[in-house]
């Protein structure tokens, strides 16, 4: 055996791979507003009820079940509708760390103007902080575009990271480059990091939503040197 043979056996590093278990949140685009409304009560509903069976040892092979509340807006429309049990249920799991809060309202464009941001995004962390809980990071997806006070709003709503799940069909990735972390500099001088990942749906190409489809760009005709 050669020295060439003797690298065939070496064993491979295994990759770990991150992933955010979430549904997106995208208003009257593939039903109407009121439906997308009540689709995400009920996928709220459903985590919650696989939480607390995982809890209570009913479905032990549910316990590193993990939900993230892309928005929350859809826990807002959830605790219209939740009973006093499930308001309570809700907030135990979430301090447990089994479903996670995000700091953003809605992905929104670049459009909305500072004092909105900030009213927007104070909302999650004033909930939070009803229970003794703390947010200290939110998420976006399908929007690539940010107005200029979205880091400062962030910052002053407490929230120190954000992930960017970007969309490819337009606006492609910042810097050139994904799966980068950058520092994003306010005017003020405060700094959000700034996480640059992959297209929001590609857990489905992971196969993680069995019989999904992803279609997408992975890159563009810009070559980046």
């Amino acid at each position: 055996m050669n020295s060439l043979d003797k690298n065939e056996h070496k064993p491979v590093r295994p990759w770990t791979i991150y992933a955010i278990h979430h549904s997106h949140t995208d208003i009257g685009y593939t039903e109407r507003q009121e439906r997308i409304e009540q689709y995400h009560v009920d996928f709220i509903r459903q985590a919650l009820k696989i939480s607390e069976a995982a809890h209570r040892g009913e479905r032990p092979e549910w316990k590193s079940f993990r939900w993230t509340c892309e928005t929350f807006w859809a826990v807002e429309r959830f605790l219209e509708e939740a009973s006093a049990e499930e308001k309570e249920a809700f907030q135990q799991a979430v301090a447990r760390g089994n479903i996670e809060l995000s700091g953003t309202y809605l992905n929104m464009t670049e459009l909305p103007d500072f004092d909105l941001l900030l009213r927007n995004h104070g909302k999650a962390q004033q909930y939070a902080k009803s229970f003794g809980h703390r947010i200290d990071s939110a998420m976006t997806a399908d929007i690539n575009g940010y107005s200029w006070g979205y880091a400062a709003s962030l910052l002053q709503n407490n929230i120190e990271h954000l992930f960017s799940c970007i969309h490819t069909h337009h606006g492609m990735y910042p810097l050139g480059r994904k799966q980068t972390p950058f520092w994003w500099e306010t005017p003020d001088g405060g700094k959000l990091l700034v996480w640059n990942g992959e297209h929001y749906m590609f857990g489905n190409e992971l196969g993680f939503c069995p019989d999904a489809l992803g279609k997408y760009i992975i890159k563009d005709e810009i070559q980046h040197f």
